[in-house]
């Protein structure tokens, strides 16, 4: 019985563990990425920026065996935050911040093979990060107005972990939903987070 035991759960083991097909492969991926923010100076970055970014990630990457590297480009468009505005006798203030993400994208992971169509995917990525902050401000009295602006570029770098839901939609293509939650932040923020949907063609 112990040795029928043991023949199973090497059976089970090696069939999760099946050897994928090495090659090339090419993809995309669109996230939504949300942002918590610190504060600084008593300030919560979260009353000045916006928190939460649609990215666009165009990756190619190659398998080895259940391993996989792969490269992506991530372009997360730039997002903007009304901060309001205030009348004070007569004259109007109001201010806007917008910014600005993109970056590169270096990841890897190892894939876990649960039936011909499914496959369990834990990964982990590290991203450069290039970034744009604008701010402006408008000042209006009677029928005058006067607008002031300001821009900052920077660059930072973070570190996420995630796990992925894989379904193999035929031998050259599949489909994924993923999660993710970042391990090492960029300055001023305290946690981000993906919940992204991708394709992908092996070829």
């Amino acid at each position: 019985m112990k040795k029928i035991l043991i023949s199973l759960l090497v059976t089970i083991f090696l069939n999760l563990n099946a050897l994928a097909e090495d090659g090339p492969y090419i993809g995309a991926k669109a996230s939504k990425l949300k942002i918590d923010y610190g504060s600084v100076e008593g300030i919560d970055l979260a009353d000045v920026y916006a928190d939460e970014f649609t990215t666009k990630d165009i990756f190619i990457g190659y398998t080895f065996g259940n391993a996989f590297f792969e490269v992506g480009y991530i372009d997360g468009g730039k997002e903007r935050k009304s901060l309001g505005s205030i009348t004070i006798a007569g004259i109007t203030l109001s201010a806007n911040t917008s910014l600005e993400l993109e970056a590169w994208r270096l990841g890897g992971g190892y894939s876990y093979l649960i039936s011909d169509k499914f496959t369990i995917r834990p990964f982990v990525n590290y991203y450069d990060v290039k970034f744009t902050e604008t701010g402006s401000i408008t000042v209006t009295a009677g029928s005058s107005t006067f607008t002031a602006s300001a821009s900052a570029d920077g660059s930072d770098s973070m570190i996420d972990a995630g796990i992925g839901f894989v379904y193999k939609i035929n031998d050259k293509s599949e489909l994924s939903y993923s999660y993710s939650r970042s391990v090492d932040d960029m300055a001023n923020v305290e946690l981000a987070e993906h919940h992204s949907l991708s394709v992908k063609y092996n070829f």
